[in-house]
């Protein structure tokens, strides 16, 4: 079952609020139906380029997140996405692949990792740094 499919499925009715005669699920409650499901999800704010942990328009302000249910964390292959994980394995993070991040523009290890760098003009000098940075 995808991600998307065990997400959808949760009924939000008991966690539903109400301000200005709208309805909106709390952060916290999201949050903890996500974990429940996916203990091993993570989350981090998103800063502005000031490194401020809200955004504005002027008018009002908001927090941004950015989730992660990284391959790692869902368990493909004890879930049987495929019927032989080997043959799509790719190694351990860093060992043949990396995460790229052309919003923010950094790289790492993979999705997961808490270090990252600038993204840099090629791609060799970078892989370099992410295979050294393996344990």
């Amino acid at each position: 079952m995808s991600t998307f499919t065990v997400l959808s499925e949760i009924d939000i009715t008991p966690y539903l609020k109400k301000k200005n005669g709208m309805s909106y699920l709390p952060w916290s409650s999201a949050w903890s139906l996500v974990k429940t499901r996916f203990p091993d999800a993570s989350y981090e704010v998103v800063k502005t380029e000031d490194d401020v942990i809200y955004f504005t328009d002027g008018k009002t302000c908001w927090v941004e997140t950015q989730c992660n249910l990284a391959i790692k964390q869902l368990d493909l292959k004890e879930r049987n996405i495929c019927k032989n994980g080997d043959e799509f394995y790719m190694g351990d993070d860093g060992q043949f692949t990396m995460y790229i991040d052309t919003v923010r523009k950094e790289f790492a290890q993979s999705s997961i990792s808490t270090h990252r760098w600038p993204l840099e003009d090629s791609i060799v000098p970078m892989f370099k740094k992410v295979k050294n940075s393996r344990p």
